[in-house]
C-alpha cells in the first residue's frame, strides 16, 4: 500500500487569490500566459496596457507562487515564481 494519498488539486493549493482592482498604480502590466513558460523556464513576458488587457489576464503573480496551465498539460507550461 502507498504512502501517499491521492487528491485533488484544489484541496491543497489556492487558485488565481490576488487579482487587479480598479484602483491599481499601474498603467501598464507584465503579462506571462501559457507560452511565456515552458517546462520550467520563463521564456518570455508581455507588457499590456492595463486599460486594453482583459479581465483573464489581471491576476497578480507573487513570490512563491506556482503557474501551471491546466490547457494541453502535455505540452508542460509551469513555471515556479522566485522572485
Amino acid at each position: 500500500m502507498s504512502e501517499w494519498k491521492e487528491t485533488k488539486i484544489g484541496g491543497i493549493a489556492d487558485f488565481n487569490v490576488l487579482s487587479i482592482s480598479k484602483d491599481y498604480p499601474f498603467e501598464t502590466i507584465e503579462y506571462i500566459d501559457t507560452s511565456s513558460v515552458e517546462k520550467g523556464k520563463l521564456v518570455e513576458v508581455q507588457n499590456l496596457k492595463l486599460s486594453e488587457a482583459p479581465s483573464r489576464v489581471k491576476r497578480i503573480v507573487k513570490e512563491n507562487d506556482t503557474l501551471i496551465s491546466s490547457v494541453r498539460p502535455n505540452l508542460e507550461h509551469h513555471y515556479f515564481v522566485r522572485k
